[in-house]
């Protein structure tokens, strides 16, 4: 993607492909479509809760879909995930078969 882009983003983008944290950071903060594509990305894709417009739901849920890089484990997003609701009623449930994903092989540079 490097050789596919002008300056500066140019060369943070090839400072990432070589392991450069700092550019890789960089990079992510350029943009969201950036920061999605080097980083564990978590959605709430499905809420659910109450009975009636008229009723503050008793018990409410949510989906929540991870697109988990290669080199995070389930254990390491589910724990982030209970950082950052911080709430003791709230449960983090982990449901269905979770296939790790091979990395995405690096192409040669030229």
């Amino acid at each position: 993607m490097a050789t596919l882009n002008k300056e500066p983003l140019k060369s943070e983008l090839a400072g990432a492909a070589m392991g450069n944290e700092r550019a890789m950071a960089r990079v992510a903060q350029s943009s969201p479509a950036w920061n999605s594509t080097l980083r564990t990305t978590c959605v709430a894709t499905q809420l659910e809760g109450g009975h009636a417009r008229n009723a503050l739901p008793q018990l409410a849920a949510a989906g929540v879909n991870c697109r988990v890089l290669p080199e995070d484990s389930v254990e390491y997003v589910k724990s982030t995930l209970e950082k950052v609701v911080a709430d003791d009623q709230v449960k983090i449930i982990i449901t269905g078969d979770v296939p790790k994903g091979p990395a995405s092989p690096c192409a040669p540079t030229s």
